[in-house]
């Protein structure tokens, strides 16, 4: 039977019990207490693991880890291949797609297959005209915040330098979602 809507749930195979530990508000459960305990901060918001240098929360004492690698610089994963060092073992694991050239992302609309999520989203702009970077100086608005950033530059430089326009304030960038992305194909 499906998972109620809205519930997390622990699929079992057949003959496997579900976990003896359970959530204590949802369906999701767990042979390991500590799986349920980080699980339930999903509920609670509890973020108990704090930045020293910026303050900010975690629900997991590894996300604080990622996380202090940024005011460190520590870049602990490498490319075998070109040397290339990351911060994030999950990033690693993207980069190496350019040199496989595994595209797991797949455009709905023409079928056009891309390495990363993210430039996926921007080619949609191109089949629905979502134009979500705007201009605050003139209302102009862009598929990419690096072609608003130009656009700035270009356009507004005498106005910004006067105080006119929002230093930093590029505009507000919607995510697409739905039937077009067809991910993880």
């Amino acid at each position: 039977q499906p998972p109620p809507q809205g519930q997390w749930w622990k699929r079992t195979r057949p003959g496997q019990e579900c976990g003896k530990h359970k959530c204590r508000f949802c369906l999701y459960s767990s042979n390991r207490k500590s799986h349920v305990t980080t699980h339930e901060r999903i509920h609670t918001k509890e973020k108990p693991f704090c930045c020293s240098v910026c303050q900010q929360t975690f629900t997991q004492k590894v996300h604080l880890q990622d996380h202090e690698r940024i005011h460190t610089g520590e870049k602990p994963f490498t490319c075998d291949l070109c040397q290339k060092r990351f911060a994030l073992k999950i990033n690693l694991t993207a980069h190496q797609r350019t040199h496989t050239g595994e595209k797991r992302h797949q455009c709905g609309v023409c079928g056009k297959r891309f390495n990363e999520s993210g430039n996926l989203v921007t080619h949609l702009r191109m089949h629905t005209g979502e134009k979500p970077f705007k201009c605050v100086t003139c209302g102009k608005a862009f598929t990419r915040s690096n072609y608003l950033k130009t656009h700035q530059r270009k356009s507004h430089e005498g106005e910004r330098l006067a105080g006119r326009t929002p230093v930093g304030d590029v505009g507000t960038k919607d995510s697409l979602s739905g039937p077009l992305l067809e991910q993880d194909q």
